[in-house]
């Protein structure tokens, strides 16, 4: 039980390292660029694509862009981190997950 419950932590720490715009941002730049790069190289296959400058945009700008992406994420943690341990964070509360509460106002949208 002991094992579940230090991973519970590990996962709630990794959560909130996250929860900021550059990590996020990161994760989005991945994603897309990885999904482009996919269509691109599917649809180079089955031939559509005559035009020489999509294998620049596919095999150069985008993933240029995913590795962008791969350095944002660590980097939007790392500065999450410093921004909670220098607020006075405790472990209790970096380890635990977001409560959402949707009789509070603010999070339901009716204020």
């Amino acid at each position: 039980m002991a094992i579940f419950q230090n991973k519970k932590k590990t996962i709630g720490k990794l959560f909130n390292y996250a929860n900021n715009f550059i990590t996020i941002t990161g994760v989005v730049l991945t994603t897309l660029s990885a999904l482009l790069i996919i269509t691109f190289v599917v649809v180079e296959l089955f031939g559509e694509l005559e035009n020489p400058y999509i294998g620049l945009f596919a095999y150069v700008l985008m993933p240029a862009i995913f590795v962008l992406g791969l350095i944002l994420i660590p980097t939007g943690m790392w500065m999450r981190r410093r921004k909670l341990v220098r607020a006075g964070t405790t472990e209790a509360e970096k380890s635990t997950f977001p409560v959402f509460d949707f009789n509070d106002p603010r999070i339901a949208g009716w204020s």
